[in-house]
């Protein structure tokens, strides 16, 4: 890893730990990008450890938003290895934190993350369920990207769900859940 990575980890005393923890979240989206998985899962590691801290000493609000918006970015690189089930787990735990937090928006795009998940170990219908439940609150919410990329998870979802029910290929749903898009990067932004 980078001196930098070193020089962050030991700034534990001098500096805002919460801020901290933001930077080695947005480190490993950064090693998520080019393709550096082992400093990519050190760094949200880290990051999820001090939020852990900072959370049980002092039970913020902020702290809690935090560690959401690292369990989506957690779930992220897990998914992008190919680590669906512990991706999954992420993002449930993302869902719970934002539902904690009383924050629609967040639990939203981790449910649609949680979909992706769904989708990556084939349980079609199950993904289908989910943005069936994403899609019923999207329908009260203004237009925004968040809803469109709800939207268009829930036209690719059932998508695959007639395609399987058909007996064609799930190797297109495969396809389509994996193909990098701007949605995919939105959804996994914090």
């Amino acid at each position: 890893m980078g001196h930098g990575y070193q020089r962050l980890r030991r700034l534990p005393s001098r500096g805002d730990r919460l801020n901290q923890a933001v930077v080695l979240s947005n480190l490993a989206l950064a090693y998520q990008q080019l393709g550096q998985w082992i400093e990519g899962n050190q760094a949200i590691a880290d990051g999820i450890e001090i939020l852990n801290i900072e959370q049980a000493k002092a039970g913020t609000n902020e702290a809690s938003a935090l560690l959401a918006q690292a369990f989506n970015i957690r779930g992220s690189l897990q998914l992008a290895q190919g680590q669906a089930e512990p991706a999954l787990l992420s993002w449930q735990m993302a869902t719970a934190a934002y539902q904690r937090l009383k924050q629609p928006s967040g639990m939203i795009r981790s449910q649609i993350n949680q979909s992706q998940a769904l989708r990556a170990l084939g349980l079609y219908p199950r993904a289908k369920l989910m943005l069936e439940q994403v899609n019923q609150t999207l329908t009260t919410q203004p237009d925004s990207l968040l809803k469109a990329a709800g939207l268009v998870n829930y036209g690719d979802a059932m998508r695959c769900v007639w395609r399987v029910s058909w007996q064609k290929p799930k190797k297109y749903c495969t396809t389509v859940w994996r193909s990098p898009s701007g949605y995919n990067r939105l959804l996994t932004s914090p």
